[in-house]
């Protein structure tokens, strides 16, 4: 089942942006897991907000879009691992500059979807940080939740 709210506000910030929280929990997972979610905000300060408050020290995060490792640096110092992931070779340097401890990776989820299902970290997901920089087509943006959910967060 997946659940996608608009304007979903868990931080008290005008919802004037959009939110999307997206959240697949199939009817065969034990109570005891995780529920695995994924996480889309089209402002930068409610991003890095939610980053925040819903990462805690039991997830395993993938970010896509990590850009220059920001929001990356707070997951990190949340979760118990991170991998960023961006096109940007550029970004990916002053990331790995800035969060040394942190995977980054160069990959295109749109091009290279069997890529990142076939990384180690793919299987031990829980939560998937989606940065679309408040300029991606919502069909873009629904169509990297369904690789994320399919080969993230299974």
């Amino acid at each position: 089942m997946v659940e996608l709210l608009h304007h979903f506000d868990v931080t008290g910030v005008d919802t004037s942006g959009f939110y999307w929280y997206a959240t697949s929990q199939p009817s065969t997972m034990s109570a005891s897991k995780k529920e695995r979610r994924v996480i889309v905000v089209a402002s930068t300060q409610e991003y890095r907000q939610l980053a925040r408050r819903l990462v805690d020290a039991d997830d395993f995060v993938i970010e896509v879009g990590s850009s220059l490792g920001h929001c990356t640096e707070i997951l990190h110092s949340a979760a118990a691992s991170v991998l960023g992931i961006d096109v940007s070779l550029e970004q990916l340097a002053e990331s790995r500059r800035r969060v040394p401890s942190a995977s980054f990776e160069f990959l295109d989820i749109f091009e290279e979807a069997s890529r990142l299902r076939d990384m180690p970290c793919s299987s031990h997901c829980t939560v998937a940080f989606l940065d679309i920089g408040g300029d991606r087509q919502i069909h873009q943006v629904i169509y990297a939740i369904r690789i994320l959910q399919k080969d993230c967060l299974p």
